[in-house]
Formats: C-alpha cells, structure tokens, sequence
C-alpha cells in the first residue's frame, strides 16, 4: 500500500476502508533502512499518524525494525506503548464509530488481552478510560454497550 510511503494519510484511510491488506508484503524495491520483507508499516514508519493509523487496521508491528535509526522515536514509542495491544478494538481512540460498529459486529471481544499479565489493557478498559476523559467519544460509548 503505497499511499503510506507518501504519507498519504486520507488516502490510506480510504483504502483500508475499502479493505486494503494492511499486511500485504510488497514485491518492489525496499524503502531505505529496510531489508527484507516490506508491509506498509514499513512504508509509512516515518509518519506517526500513519503508523497509529496502520496499527489500528491490524499492521504486524514486529514488522517495524526497533533498531532502525531513520525511524523517528514518536512512532517506535507508538509501536511499543501498543505492543501489548492484540486487536484492532485496542485503537478504538483512533477509529471511526462506523469501524467499531463493525468491529463488534464482525465479533470483536471487548475483553481481549495479550494474556501475559493481569494488566494487560483490553478494549472495554481503553474504552471506559477514553470515556472518562471525553464522555462524547462514540467508539468508547459502543464498546461499553457490547459489554
């Protein structure tokens, strides 16, 4: 998905809308500081609103070369403050109430966690958290009505 690459974020919206893979290994020359195997994470690691909008449409963020020093440190904090994330429904800050909407309709778990501790956030704990911060937030309000 190369409208990453160009941080062109309306556009990449648009197409994992439409139902674009967001994990999708690209056959064609690696960007610069990547080797390998290319997702659009890869592509668009440059750009943090890029990055938050790929990780909330399910972007392997193993993909993402902790190392690599050409990617800026606010999108690694991204990546790793959300390692522990395991859904899509964990970005819900960042989707549109129609994505959540179909999320939870496509059978989204409201609690599911990584499992490796009991602090592990879930969707409905990010979800009430959001809540409680900016009671108006739509995505925040279905997901505490799944529960």
């Amino acid at each position: 998905m190369f409208a990453s690459d160009g941080g062109y974020l309306d556009n990449a919206r648009l197409l994992l809308v439409a139902g674009a893979e967001v994990n999708h290994v690209s056959s064609n020359v690696p960007p610069p500081g990547n080797s390998g195997e290319v997702t659009a994470l890869g592509w668009g690691c440059l750009n943090l609103e890029m990055v938050q909008l790929l990780c909330a449409y399910g972007a392997r963020r193993e993909m993402l070369d902790p190392l690599d020093p050409e990617v800026p440190a606010d999108c690694h904090a991204r990546v790793l403050e959300t390692s522990r994330w395991s859904t899509q429904l964990h970005h819900l800050e960042l989707l549109a109430p129609a994505r959540v909407r179909q999320l939870l309709v496509g059978g989204a778990d409201v609690h599911a966690s990584e499992g490796s501790g009991n602090d592990d956030p879930t969707p409905l704990g990010l979800a009430r958290a959001l809540l409680a911060r900016n009671p108006a937030h739509e995505g925040a309000a279905l997901v505490g009505a799944a529960a």
